[in-house]
């Protein structure tokens, strides 16, 4: 249980659009009500909506571009990942990952691609999120060209560093496999064709 979450959830909306960032990417979005608080408040910040639908797979994510930055629309593309973990059970069970894309010209910048994550979790399913990285960095490859700002964000239930190999879980169980947990970043970085 996340503390205070229904006390949060009516603030929470606000507090990111008055962050005023040009492009903001959410994960973990699941219910159809805080999509609906998340819309409202992007509206009234000035901000053009595209959350995913929350039928089939549910990845909870929605993206969210400032108005003035874009010249014309912005296209949204989605896609599941085509390997997933059966442990995935939140918000329940089956809950299967993917990513969806933006693409939308900048009114300075030009041809802006952005891809929004939400990889599988769980340590131990480091294989299947490796082949993820390298599903997402193969579109944004193949979706972008020498002109376009690609832009990748989102939970990638990895980080490119760990200082231990080693977690113990709140069952006192150790897992020991975060050193691989580390490598779809690196992948995800090769198959993109992508800069830190």
């Amino acid at each position: 249980e996340t503390p205070l979450l229904n006390a949060r959830r009516d603030l929470l909306p606000a507090m990111v659009f008055d962050s005023e960032a040009d492009i903001i990417l959410l994960q973990e979005v699941w219910l159809t009500e805080d999509v609906e608080r998340f819309v409202e408040a992007a509206d009234t910040a000035g901000y053009v909506s595209h959350p995913t639908d929350r039928q089939g797979y549910n990845d909870g994510l929605a993206a969210f571009v400032r108005s003035e930055i874009v010249d014309g629309d912005v296209a949204a593309d989605k896609a599941e990942y085509s390997v997933q973990d059966g442990l995935e059970f939140f918000p329940g069970p089956g809950i299967r990952r993917g990513f969806q894309a933006l693409r939308f010209d900048h009114v300075e910048l030009g041809d802006v691609l952005v891809a929004n994550t939400h990889m599988q979790a769980f340590s131990v399913s480091w294989q299947q999120r490796v082949q993820q990285s390298r599903e997402l960095g193969q579109y944004v490859r193949d979706n972008g060209d020498e002109d376009t700002l690609v832009l990748v964000g989102g939970d990638l239930n990895a980080g490119p560093y760990y200082a231990s190999n080693e977690w113990m879980l709140p069952d006192e169980t150790v897992e020991d496999v975060w050193w691989n947990n580390t490598l779809s970043y690196p992948t995800l970085l090769e198959y993109g064709v992508l800069k830190e």
